[in-house]
């Protein structure tokens, strides 16, 4: 039985489906203790969203410290209803230390066997899908490297080609529209609108979420989906609804006076220029946008990012932290706002409108107090970044530190619209 289950997450209906000891095969060499052999209905490695009967995966932290195992939360999760364990020999000491008296796997690397697990608790529901390679089966055409890829690929593909595409991809030198795509797309710069033209006619369509990244995005699902055998009619239909996909051009609604905030997670040049467009075009006004970088990661990609931003059209731009994990945040901030320095003398060359740049050095919370403080009840916020991420990595062990967007994101716009206290000041 599929669909979503009782328990409001999506997968299979929350049914008993296997023994823990049958789950304990999955796992390869596994040790089995504690009392009994309980039916394990769901699984989950979050104790906040434990249901009656899961497995509940305790993984070891980053830096693999016994204080950040999480093995720490077991209490929490056989409180809510977990009935067994799966976790290392650091876990299973912390559950022993515990006294619970709840069954335990034991394994060299739990993260290793999650997946394997997880597909048996669930009943191997890939088993009934259809593999499709995107990449693979539908090529965008709309720069040199596109095309390349069309080229030399050894199976059948069918290629798309954005005719109305506003922004020049920043990593080819050749962004000139291929009109032998087996597939165009054309719509007005700004519409959630467009259609698809093809050797089946025609197929008007309507992108969920917005900017032409996502019109794109729209037209390659809907190819799919017309190559599996679905109809241009549910195709239509499917796309009709509205969809929030967290992080992803993902809407907030704060509050009464407000301003217009969406979160992102944007973390490449072409994502900040095309999500900053989606919302200048979507909502009048200049807007104001967060911008970071992860640390340990593409390095090159800053300053490109910080330039994306200056030349988006944006009235303010807050430069602040997301990951910076084992890096100095503050070589991070630099490494952007040298980008936005460049971009900012283009402009004053050019005569158009700079956005004014403030940089936050407090880490991020602070950062989201500030942009909304910047933005006016008519303004457009883009919480770039961090996206759906719950987690931020900092410090040279990559601790994790909770940190989720949008509720950090409501609790600031409450704080300043004075919905809520402030935060208490810790006592020195």
């Amino acid at each position: 039985m599929t669909g979503t289950g009782p328990d409001g997450r999506n997968g299979r209906a929350r049914e008993a489906i296997l023994l823990l000891s049958a789950v304990a095969l999955r796992c390869g060499e596994a040790v089995m203790a504690g009392p009994g052999d309980p039916p394990v209905a769901g699984i989950t490695l979050d104790s906040r969203s434990v249901r009656p009967g899961d497995l509940f995966v305790a993984l070891p932290s980053t830096d693999r410290h016994e204080s950040s195992h999480g093995a720490r939360h077991v209490a929490d999760a056989v409180a809510a209803g977990a009935v067994a364990v799966l976790t290392d020999s650091v876990g299973a000491r912390l559950v022993d230390r515990s006294g619970l008296p709840v069954p335990r796997l034991v394994v060299g690397d739990p993260a290793v066997v999650l997946g394997p697990v997880a597909a048996a608790v669930h009943g191997d529901p890939a088993a009934d899908l259809t593999l499709v390679g995107v990449t693979g089966t539908v090529i965008v055409v709309d720069d040199a490297w596109g095309r390349r890829l069309a080229a030399e690929s050894r199976i059948p593909v069918i290629t798309l080609a954005d005719l109305s595409r506003s922004i020049p991809h920043p990593d080819a030198a050749d962004n000139g529209d291929d009109r032998s795509a087996t597939w165009h797309l054309t719509g007005e710069v700004g519409s959630d609108d467009f259609v698809l033209h093809g050797p089946d006619g025609d197929l008007r369509l309507h992108t969920p979420l917005p900017g032409e990244h996502n019109r794109v995005n729209t037209a390659v699902a809907a190819l799919l989906l017309l190559q599996l055998g679905v109809s241009a009619e549910q195709v239509v239909g499917a796309l009709a609804g509205p969809v929030d996909v967290p992080g992803r051009m993902q809407r907030l609604h704060l509050g009464p006076g407000a301003p217009v905030a969406v979160v992102d997670f944007v973390h490449t040049p072409d994502g900040m220029a095309r999500a900053a467009a989606a919302l200048r075009h979507r909502h009048a006004g200049r807007p104001v946008l967060t911008v970071s970088a992860g640390g340990d990661r593409d390095a090159g990609k800053r300053e490109l990012i910080g330039r994306a931003a200056a030349m988006s059209g944006a009235d303010v731009l807050v430069v602040t932290d997301d990951h910076p994990r084992t890096e100095d945040p503050a070589t991070i901030r630099a490494a952007i706002l040298r980008g936005v320095r460049g971009a900012l003398t283009e402009l004053r060359a050019a005569r158009r409108a700079e956005p004014r740049v403030i940089e936050v050095v407090e880490g991020r919370r602070r950062a989201l107090e500030v942009t909304l403080s910047e933005a006016g009840p008519d303004g457009a916020i883009g919480f770039f970044g961090l996206g759906p991420d719950r987690f931020q990595h900092i410090g040279p062990h990559e601790a994790l530190v909770p940190f989720v967007e949008t509720e950090e994101i409501q609790a600031a716009w409450d704080r300043h619209s004075g919905a809520a206290p402030p935060p208490p000041v810790a006592s020195p």
